[in-house]
């Protein structure tokens, strides 16, 4: 064709008008030597071939133009950006067969069809290879074809009107197919399952990805293992079965880990072998290797993509950024899968540990403790000590009646129906029961104290009950036998002293401690071995005035029991009988046993009192079981109290908050009563934080431990302790050996901390001082404590804070933990503090110990459990990818389902304020209602988690069944109660938590609608 362009001669006439438009082609045409072409020289053109070429100059649209039977071309600027340099300008004025001779046979059949006065037609992103440079590539195409008559009303050429769409279509292409990849990885469970799924969705989309080969990291941290493939048979040159972290190849390992992890461009390799596939005739040309790692932060390495590109279409940076995407999403679903492993396993252990610990107590409690199941009365758990009171029997899955059938008729069935029927606790003491000592053998009246208490489900309904005792056999029997000795002894005392002496040995034998003291003196007759085990010896005394300087005991609330207010005493002066009094006795080694005393008088014949008799029995062990019973169920009720309080506190608080927010922006700065609303928004900041206080008392807090180097912890904390302490008294943490980590969530830690501080702090004057130490402890036996259950064996790490302040009476003492209660003035202190202290200890498996002396100061010793595992790894997690919102979501439109009306309020005005579109429902049904019947199509549905009608739950489930892509927000005043997260939030569902502020609620939202939108 340079006989076509080449230019006219220096004289030549400035072009004909038809070449006047301005541009790069107009010019052009005008220097063709036109007369030289099929067409002529331009007058002689027809009038409708230099319209059209005239309107095709002006319009900006990319416009190409095929006249007369050699379809000369002509094109304008806009279709030249098209043709690239392979054909410009070497297409203008050329005949059109011969220009584009490797796709006339795609083409030329349309073409020769119209100028044949065929039907104009129209493809849309239409595929048409097209060769620029040295390869082939995919183009897509929009574009129409249609006849351009000629003067004579015939057909003269064909227009084309066009706009290429390659960029769009292979972008909405990798689009769709990352959306498909994500939906499909939310499925497995299992590393080698998600790469499967991702190999066969990369598989459905041939013209992305030639091949797929995804590698994944062994246990050695140096070798990957090929575990799924699609393009390559596993195995072979290019895709084997292993390859080394610092392999070059068959594919560049080191050198993709160095660009990932300095973030430079992925590494493109030529395959070392032919590779090809059906959908191209020419091989692949390129592959990139690519890390499949955690987002930033972690950076877990999990594996590697090997990825074939398309050999027609160009490895540009939007190419490449799809590959990594691929890898972002294969190892996002990985990391959900290891969190999701971890999650199961860390459950798996405290299960079992839980489990193992109520076997250890039921194995070892002294009392008998069987657990019933359901209104037949079933066994579920048995202790030995209660087998070894029916005899040994089966009992495990049987009904009372079944299990011990000699029960029947004595009234102990209708006593469990009677508690299973109304939750009412019974005691009884010494109650007579004829029971088998094996089956099938005779019975034999045994005597119990016993209490049948009831076990409350989640819904509060009586679910089972416990049966909890001690087998008084014995106890009754040595009482009987000493009274019945006591009386014969009265009447034949001066006679048969050999009967006495018998007597005394029975005594003597007694698993009971018996005391007899003589009228009216006071002198010891006798005491039995058992007294002096429960009080570390044993004086002879010829007066009883003088028993407490030798005998030390307490009274219930604490008071020295004075010699004269012993019940053998009182029994000998007054005549009294005393039954089941509880006393609290000093043994020698400084122990304290706790007694049940049990005193009589012995008269003669005249009824004059000649003696006194005192039987006492060991009961520390069974009290605490009964305290611990007692403390168990205060908590369930505090805890069950609670989360209803700090459901309904956060639900007001949310709106207190949250309108206080709009009534304060709206006042201004400057306003007078803005300080006023600042005043109310902190208060009801502080009534928030008094619920959360009150759920860690009573263990609802959410905890996530981690394994936490106390010593660390506690450097990084002393600036914020001192500062919270004053400048006035002084902060001292002591040096100490190693202590191993311990296993806790490290922000509840420095939470206990500050509230230990701070509660000593307000105990000390100026010029006091606080005393932090840590110390490694084994403990062999249990530790008593002065509140709440003792510590029991084992390791810890010991936190002590000791202060030199005012320090607690013994009564104070002894509640210091329960909740509310406070010795500082109105105004000052809820009584929660240490009471948080008390429930975070107990969360982590902990305990907390307290000891003070009035004017000596306070210390609490905090006992934590040593972690099992290094530092960090029960914290550590996977990252995942944080997307934000570009504006975009101003206008979605938000369904808000709520029952408490303030809040409704609060949650949809600030979503308005957001941009969102808003429709409410007062509950969950009325909300799916308005969803199924079309009345709105929400974006996005904001959901309380406890309604009436349909509960958050519900409601979700409902809408995921009819549409599962539509995003769920869950919120809830029930922030600390981990039940109702786990009961009623699905797993991995977005919650947010009240009180919280517009702020926070709207970017809650924006955040889960861009990644759902991120996922489309």
């Amino acid at each position: 064709m340079t006989d076509v362009l080449s230019p006219r001669p220096a004289t030549a006439a400035p072009g004909p008008a038809v070449f006047r438009a301005d541009g790069e082609m107009a010019a052009l045409m005008r220097e063709v030597d036109w007369a030289a072409t099929p067409l002529g020289p331009v007058h002689a053109w027809p009038a409708s071939l230099r319209s059209t070429v005239s309107t095709l100059l002006a319009s900006r649209h990319a416009m190409f133009l095929w006249w007369g039977p050699d379809l000369i071309q002509f094109y304008n600027d806009g279709y030249r950006q098209s043709l690239g340099p392979d054909r410009h300008p070497s297409a203008l004025g050329h005949r059109g067969r011969e220009c584009w001779a490797e796709i006339w046979p795609t083409i030329g059949s349309e073409v020769e069809s119209i100028m044949a006065g065929g039907p104009s037609t129209w493809h849309e992103d239409h595929l048409v290879p097209i060769t620029r440079g040295d390869r082939v590539h995919d183009v897509y195409w929009s574009y129409s074809y249609s006849p351009v008559q000629d003067d004579d009303g015939g057909v003269g050429g064909v227009l084309v009107t066009v706009q290429e769409t390659t960029r769009r279509v292979i972008e909405d292409r990798r689009v769709r197919l990352v959306r498909e990849l994500v939906r499909a990885l939310q499925g497995p469970g299992t590393p080698a399952g998600a790469c499967d799924v991702a190999t066969k969705t990369l598989a459905s989309a041939p013209h992305d990805l030639a091949f797929s080969l995804f590698y994944l990291l062994q246990p050695d941290g140096r070798t990957f293992r090929l575990t799924a493939a699609d393009g390559l048979a596993p195995g072979t040159r290019s895709a084997p079965e292993t390859m080394r972290i610092s392999d070059d190849t068959p594919w560049p390992v080191a050198a993709a880990l160095s660009a990932a992890a300095s973030d430079t461009a992925l590494p493109r390799t030529v395959p070392a072998e032919r590779i090809e596939r059906e959908a191209w005739p020419e091989p692949v040309r390129e592959v990139v290797t690519v890390p499949i790692a955690s987002a930033a932060g972690t950076r877990q390495l999990h594996g590697l993509l090997v990825a074939g590109l398309n050999p027609r279409v160009p490895c540009d940076e939007p190419y490449r950024e799809f590959v990594r995407q691929v890898a972002r999403e294969t190892a996002s679903a990985l990391d959900r899968i290891a969190r999701e492993r971890k999650d199961r396993e860390v459950a798996r252990i405290a299960a079992r540990a839980e489990r193992e610990l109520l076997e250890r107590v039921f194995e070892l409690a002294p009392s008998f403790l069987a657990v019933l199941r359901g209104p037949d009365h079933r066994f579920e758990l048995v202790n030995p000590a209660y087998y070894q009171l029916v005899g040994h029997r089966e009992l495990l899955g049987r009904t009372l009646a079944e299990a011990i059938p000699e029960v029947a008729g004595q009234g102990f069935i209708e006593l469990l129906d009677r508690v299973y029927r109304t939750g009412e606790a019974f005691v009884g003491n010494e109650l007579a029961v004829e029971l088998q000592s094996a089956p099938g053998g005779s019975l034999e009246t045994r005597y119990v104290n016993l209490v049948y208490q009831a076990i409350r489900g989640e819904d509060g309904e009586v679910a089972g009950l416990l049966a909890t005792g001690v087998d008084v056999t014995a106890l009754v029997h040595t009482r009987k036998a000493a009274e019945r000795a006591l009386v014969e002894t009265e009447r034949l005392a001066s006679e048969r002293d050999a009967e006495r002496q018998k007597l005394l040995t029975v005594l003597e034998q007694s698993p009971l401690a018996v005391a007899i003291i003589e009228a009216p003196g006071g002198r010891i007759l006798f005491l039995n071995s058992k007294f002096a085990e429960i009080f570390g010896y044993a004086v002879d005394l010829d007066h009883f005035a003088a028993y407490s300087d030798h005998y030390h005991g307490l009274h219930p609330d604490g008071r020295r029991i004075g010699s004269e207010e012993w019940p053998i005493v009182q029994a000998l002066r007054t005549g009294e009988i005393i039954t089941g009094r509880i006393l609290e006795v000093v043994h020698a080694s400084g122990r304290r046993v706790q007694i049940d005393a049990n005193a009589a008088p012995v008269r003669d014949a005249e009824g004059r009192i000649i003696a006194a008799v005192a039987i006492f029995r060991d009961v520390t062990a069974e009290r605490r079981t009964e305290r611990q019973l007692r403390d168990a169920q205060r908590i369930q009720a505090v805890g069950t109290l609670a989360g209803g309080v700090a459901h309904e506190v956060n639900n007001q608080m949310t709106a207190v908050l949250g309108f206080g927010e709009f009534v304060l922006r709206a006042l201004g700065p400057d306003h007078p009563q803005a300080d006023d609303m600042r005043l109310v928004m902190r208060s009801a900041e502080r009534a928030a934080r008094v619920s959360q206080q009150l759920l860690a008392f009573t263990r609802q807090q959410v905890t996530r431990p981690t394994v936490v180097e106390l010593p660390e912890l506690l450097a990084r904390l002393a600036p914020v302790l001192r500062q919270l302490l004053g400048a006035d008294k002084q902060l001292v943490t002591l040096p100490a050996e190693p202590v191993p980590p311990i296993s806790a969530d490290a922000d509840q830690v420095e939470q206990v901390l500050i509230n230990l501080v701070a509660n000593a702090r307000d105990a000390t004057d100026t010029g006091g001082r606080v005393t932090i130490s840590l110390a490694a402890v084994a403990l062999e036996t249990e530790l008593p404590a002065a509140a709440m259950e003792p510590v029991a064996p084992g390791r810890y790490v010991r936190l002590s804070v000791a202060d030199t302040g005012h320090g607690m009476s013994p009564g104070t003492l002894e509640r210091v933990f329960d909740p509310f209660f406070t010795t500082k003035d109105v105004g000052k202190g809820t009584g929660l503090g240490l009471s948080m202290v008390y429930g975070t200890l107990r969360r982590h498996g902990g305990y907390v110990r307290a000891s003070s002396t009035p004017g000596a100061g306070t210390t609490m010793d905090l006992y934590w459990p040593i972690a099992a595992g290094p530092p960090g790894a029960a914290g550590s997690s996977a990252g995942s990818d944080v997307y934000q919102l570009d504006g975009s979501a101003s206008g979605a439109v938000v369904l808000v389902a709520e029952d408490e009306p303030a809040v409704r309020a609060l949650v949809s005005r600030a979503l308005r304020e957001g941009g969102y579109h808003v429709a409410e429902a007062a509950d969950g049904r009325a909300a799916f209602e308005m969803i199924d019947g079309g009345a709105v199509r929400p974006d996005l549905v904001v959901t309380d988690v406890v309604m009436p009608e349909l509960n958050g739950r519900q409601l979700h489930d409902a809408l995921r069944a009819r549409w599962p892509a539509l995003p769920v927000l869950f919120t809830s005043g029930h922030t600390g109660e981990a039940g109702v997260l786990e009961r009623l939030v699905p797993a991995g569902a977005a919650f947010l938590g009240k009180p919280f502020t517009p702020e926070a609620l709207r970017r809650a939202v924006d955040e889960l609608l861009a990644v759902g939108r991120s996922r489309e």
